[in-house]
């Protein structure tokens, strides 16, 4: 879902998409919003659902649409996932085909095996990126700076 809020007066902007709703929020309390619009696209980037009004109320009642639309019930966490993120141009590089993770986390196992399947024709994606990825000594030295960093 995007969002898109604005300041009364002296318009302020501020966009969240996906998982960095908490940002937002965060942000909120420095640069109050007085009103936003929410949108629900569909596979084809047309508007299939619009929401309006305070910042948190807004957002979750658009969340609540997405759900019933596309949220799955899982009886049980697998040993294996295998995830894409929904092929082209989703899965152009791998900073783009990763989101899929944040997905696939939610439906394996502890100690369980995912397989994240994307194109990533143009490689990596964004230099800093890349950087963060291939500068790393140890996977959780990586996963350590990135909580702390970005």
């Amino acid at each position: 879902m995007y969002s898109a809020g604005v300041k009364s007066e002296d318009i302020t902007i501020v966009f969240a998409i996906g998982s960095h709703r908490c940002h937002t929020e965060e942000a909120a309390r420095y640069c109050p919003i007085d009103f936003i619009i929410n949108v629900v696209l569909d596979e084809h980037k047309n508007i299939i659902h619009a929401v309006a009004g305070h910042y948190i109320k807004a957002h979750r009642e658009g969340c609540k649409f997405i759900d019933r639309l596309y949220k799955k019930e899982i009886e049980a966490r697998a040993d294996i996932v295998i995830v894409s993120q929904g092929g082209a141009p989703k899965d152009l590089n791998l900073y783009q085909t990763q989101k899929a993770l944040d997905n696939a986390k939610h439906a394996v196992k502890k100690g369980g095996i995912i397989i994240l399947v994307g194109s990533c024709k143009e490689g990596m994606g964004d230099h800093v990126f890349e950087e963060w990825m291939t500068n790393s000594p140890t996977p959780d030295c990586m996963i350590e700076r990135i909580q702390k960093d970005f």
